[in-house]
Parts: structure tokens; C-alpha cells; sequence
């Protein structure tokens, strides 16, 4: 009996122990999550409007395309990240061999400084670590924000951490926002300081949370990455590529290009019998695109091969129309598109994805309105939230200070010994 009880008692111990951790992690995260990150006053979402269009692709010649991926995991943190197989020299080895021009290794909260003879440097990084994946892809990336929040994440703390990466990077890209709705369709109405969504990954694809933003009237474009964690399995490498319009690989010319939106997603077919020695003949010979042009009310559309079929995409993410097998194709747009961008499928099951075509008033691209702190409110809502405290520290002590105060009594009065009544 005596052992159980010693068991129980150190079974409780742990468990309180436990129970501790937890309320600290919790109470932590909802000081960081409510004290740090401000109250802001969101834009109204408001669609695309104008009688013009702003055509990313309409300085696009059909050459100096560049082969790109910014999300690839390597062998760091002692392999806690999942890329304990993708030494930074092996990286490059691969993806080389696949053609890439621009290869970036994208570890977590960390700047890979790897470099390779031949091929440019852009600093890139992976943001966040928690557990509803809330991540950003970091371009041209200066320094590390370590701020993150663990646990939970209002939409105000999304804001604050976006706001903060753009102050240290060239580009900030919401990474994979449908894994675990880290980020919602919601979110993506409201949010700014953003300037790319990962639409396709092969982590999982998130079109439709990129037409939830577009159809707000956010002007962002779209980044497509592999998201790499295990070069030894042929079907996590080679799927999914950014083509770049640029003439050079320098960052400044990169965070240009993808900032104006000269660029497009391309998903790779992939068959059962995949290896490395396949996917590198296939890549010899991936679709291209050759122009997007308007021309009038028109949207003309080529690449360098037939197209299998084409699907006109606009407003909240609906095809408004397709077509295919040919090169060149041609469509009138409507006056009630408020963007429209284009999937294009081709054989043997290759997939691009074009920037969309937005309205604006005078040609170029629209501004995205910027989220603004509401100091007042904020002041307010930390004193509340202070307030809540002081009072739970204050009851604490009120049904506690029988424990906490020592209680002075005083002594019984002191009986007398035997020897002490004789003379």
C-alpha cells in the first residue's frame, strides 16, 4: 500500500507539473497574441474597378523565362525540421540537374548562406512555428523576425507579424495558407502588407484561398514551390516551379519581377514510375509560355506547343469560359470580370497558371490599401486586458493568503514545571 501511495503521489507531482507547463505556454501565447500585437483598422475589401486593365505579362517577349523554386527545407535544427536528407550541397545538385536557374533553400527562422559556383543568391527564408502552420515565405529576406505565436493567432496578430516581416524582407508570401486553414478566405479579405500567396505547392494547393484575395481586391500574385523535405522520394521534388520573366537572377531584379507579377506556376506531371533520371529528361521539355496581350477588349493567349485546354478563370474563383486544343487562343472579356487569370493544361498532364489581368483606372497596378494601428483602441484593449490580470492576481491572493500571510499567534500561557513549585 505504502508504494502505490508513493506511485500516486508522483504520478500527481508530474501531472501538476505538466498542468503548469501548460497554463505557461497557454497565459504566454495569449499575452503575445493580445498585449504585443496591436489593434488595427482593416480596409474594406473592394473589388478590382476601372475601364483599364494592368497586364503583368504585356513586357513579356517569350524568352528569359527562369526555372525557380523558394521553398526547399535543408538539413538544419538537427533534422527537426523534416530535411535531414537535403545537405545544402545536394540541394543545388539536384535541382540543377532538373535545369533550374534560380535555386533558394528555404529552412525555418534561419537565412541559409549556402552558396553555389554558377548560380545567384537570394536570401530566403521559411517564417513560423506554429502549430496551425501560419507561414510566410521571406524573399530578399535581410534579417530573422523571431516572433511567432505558437498556439493562437486573431487577426490582428496576423497582421502585426506580416507588417513586421515586410520591414525585413523584399517580398513577403503567405506560404500554404489551406494547410490546417492556417490562413482563411477571411483573413485574405482583410490582411495587407503581403505581396505573393503559394498558390501551388506540393504541399498542398491553395487556388482558392488566391481568388479569395483577388476577388477582395488584394493585387497579389501568386508563388509555386515544391516545398521540399525529402530529396531520397522522387514525387516530393520536381512538381511544382515558379517561370520567372527576368534577364537577370540578381535579388533586386527577381523581387521585381515577381513583384509586378512577370511570372507563372507550373505543376509538372509526375507518373507511378517516377525516378530522378525520368523527371530530368522531362524537365528538357516543360510547356512555355509564350505571350498574354491584350488587344482591345481581348485577351490573346500563346505558348510554344498545343494546348490541351484553357479555363478563363475570374470573380471568386469561376470559370467563365474555356477552350483548347491549340496555341494561340482568344478571348473577349467581359465587362463584369473584375480580373481574370488562366489555367492552361497540356499533355501529358502539365498545368500553367498565369498571373491574372486586373481592372484599374489608369493601366497600372492598383495599390493594395494598408491595415493601420488603432492606438486608442489598442491603449484600451491592453489595459483591459492588464486589468484582467491584476484582478485574477488579486483574487488568487484573496482566496490564497491563509497560505500566503503567516498568521501570528500568540503563545499559550507557559504551565509551570514540577521542580519550579518547590522551595
Amino acid at each position: 500500500m505504502k508504494l502505490l501511495s508513493t506511485i500516486g503521489s508522483t504520478l500527481i507531482f508530474f501531472l501538476r507539473v505538466i498542468a503548469f507547463v501548460l497554463v505557461f505556454v497557454i497565459s504566454l501565447n495569449l499575452a503575445l497574441t493580445l498585449v504585443i500585437s496591436p489593434v488595427y483598422d482593416f480596409p474594406e475589401p473592394q473589388s478590382f474597378s476601372g475601364s483599364k486593365w494592368y497586364n503583368p505579362y504585356r513586357s513579356v517577349s517569350g524568352d528569359d523565362w527562369k526555372l525557380s523554386n523558394f521553398q526547399i527545407q535543408s538539413a538544419a535544427w538537427g533534422g527537426v525540421t523534416n530535411g535531414q536528407n537535403n545537405p545544402s550541397e545536394r540541394i543545388f545538385d539536384v535541382y540543377d540537374r532538373l535545369g533550374y536557374d534560380l535555386i533558394t533553400i528555404s529552412d525555418y527562422m534561419s537565412i541559409n548562406p549556402y552558396h553555389s559556383e554558377g548560380h545567384a543568391f537570394v536570401p530566403v527564408y521559411e517564417h513560423g512555428y506554429g502549430v496551425r502552420k501560419t507561414h510566410q515565405v521571406c524573399i530578399g529576406a535581410r534579417e530573422v523576425l523571431p516572433l511567432d505565436y505558437p498556439l493562437l493567432q486573431t487577426l490582428n496578430a496576423k497582421q502585426f507579424i506580416l507588417e513586421q516581416l515586410s520591414h525585413g524582407s523584399d517580398l513577403v508570401a503567405i506560404a500554404h495558407p489551406s494547410v490546417r486553414n492556417a490562413y482563411t478566405h477571411n483573413d485574405l479579405a482583410y490582411l495587407t502588407n503581403y505581396d505573393l500567396i503559394e498558390a501551388l505547392s506540393n504541399f498542398q494547393h491553395s487556388i482558392s484561398h488566391w481568388d479569395a484575395a483577388l476577388s477582395n481586391g488584394k493585387p497579389v500574385f501568386l508563388l509555386a514551390n515544391d516545398d521540399t523535405h525529402n530529396l531520397d522520394n522522387p514525387f516530393d521534388y520536381g512538381k511544382v516551379a515558379t517561370l520567372i520573366h527576368t534577364n537577370s537572377l540578381e535579388t533586386d531584379s527577381v523581387v521585381d519581377a515577381l513583384k509586378a507579377g512577370r511570372a507563372y506556376g507550373i505543376t509538372v506531371h509526375c507518373p507511378d514510375h517516377e525516378n530522378h533520371e525520368l523527371k530530368v529528361e522531362r524537365f528538357k521539355d516543360l510547356p512555355e509560355l509564350r505571350s498574354l496581350e491584350l488587344r482591345g477588349d481581348s485577351l490573346v493567349v500563346m505558348a510554344d506547343r498545343t494546348i490541351s485546354e484553357a479555363r478563363f478563370v475570374s470573380n471568386g474563383g469561376k470559370v467563365i469560359h474555356s477552350a483548347g486544343s491549340s496555341e494561340a487562343l482568344v478571348f473577349v472579356m467581359p465587362d463584369t470580370a473584375q480580373y481574370v487569370r488562366v489555367e492552361l493544361d497540356f499533355e501529358p498532364g502539365h498545368t500553367i497558371y498565369t498571373n491574372p489581368v486586373i481592372r484599374s483606372s489608369d493601366g497600372e497596378k492598383p495599390i493594395m490599401a494598408t491595415a493601420r494601428i488603432n492606438w486608442p483602441a489598442t491603449i484600451l484593449y491592453r489595459l483591459f486586458f492588464f486589468g484582467l490580470v491584476l484582478a485574477g492576481v488579486i483574487f488568487i491572493f484573496v482566496r490564497n493568503r491563509k497560505y500566503l500571510i503567516p498568521r501570528w499567534q500568540p503563545l499559550p500561557p507557559r504551565k509551570p514545571s514540577a521542580s519550579e513549585g518547590r522551595f
